[in-house]
């Protein structure tokens, strides 16, 4: 019967231990928000007015360049014209291409620095692009990733709160979350849908050392190490 009492005694000892760490573990998780980019960026009325900017300015051009197309086609052996439109026709390609670059930047810039704001008041450790790739440990394996994507919409939309609405007092500064190593892998949910490159990237991840592998990562806070590791994984996956 003694025998009896300490097994069970060992027994309730280590199930509260267990429940410790498994507190432990929970509490130390970071707090991973994802954001659609890409719809915020096409639903923009700052990057539809750009474009339509880009179009209007670029216009002229792409009609003179369809009438050398035609011209070019027209005198397939004149050597000297095919030569021509190419050359203007790589010109013209680059010229709209970095000029559509640079804009888009401009406007993905502002919808981060609005993200940023939310991240700082729902304090999340890091926000990146939809289906990162999770480490347990230090996650759970039940863990989700909340999107933000419909918040930043709607501060975009409302970037000032309204004169009648009421202060909201200021909370408690939460618990700093443990600093960790966070994959940068580019192209990644493009290039790893199926089930063996999924768990190929994990791998690769537990065995050096990063907790989240993103394609993009648009906020993390400062404890946070962000790596690019595209080309290993890349060598891997092939």
């Amino acid at each position: 019967m003694k025998a009896k009492t300490a097994s069970l005694s060992v027994a309730s000892t280590l199930l509260i231990l267990n429940g410790l760490l498994c507190t432990q573990q929970v509490s130390a998780e970071p707090k991973v928000g994802v954001v659609d980019m890409k719809k915020l960026l096409l639903d923009s009325p700052e990057f539809k007015t750009s474009m339509q900017g880009l179009k209007d300015k670029f216009e002229p051009r792409r009609q003179e360049m369809l009438k050398l197309q035609s011209d070019a086609n027209t005198h397939p052996n004149d050597e000297d014209l095919q030569r021509e439109f190419n050359r203007q026709a790589i010109e013209f390609q680059n010229s709209a291409y970095t000029a559509r670059t640079e804009a888009t930047n401009v406007v993905v810039r502002s919808i981060v620095g609005t993200l940023r704001k939310i991240a700082v008041s729902d304090d999340f450790d890091v926000i990146g692009t939809q289906g990162p790739y999770l480490v347990v440990p230090p996650f759970r394996l039940s863990s989700r990733t909340p999107d933000v994507t419909d918040k930043v919409q709607a501060l975009i939309s409302s970037p000032s709160p309204s004169p009648s609405a009421a202060p909201v007092p200021a909370a408690a500064p939460a618990p700093e979350s443990p600093g960790m190593k966070i994959g940068i892998v580019t192209g990644l949910n493009a290039a790893t849908r199926d089930a063996t490159a999924q768990s190929r990237v994990r791998d690769y991840a537990r065995q050096h050392g990063f907790a989240i592998v993103f394609d993009t990562v648009y906020y993390a806070k400062p404890q946070f190490t962000i790596t690019d590791i595209t080309t290993d994984v890349q060598a891997l996956l092939k």
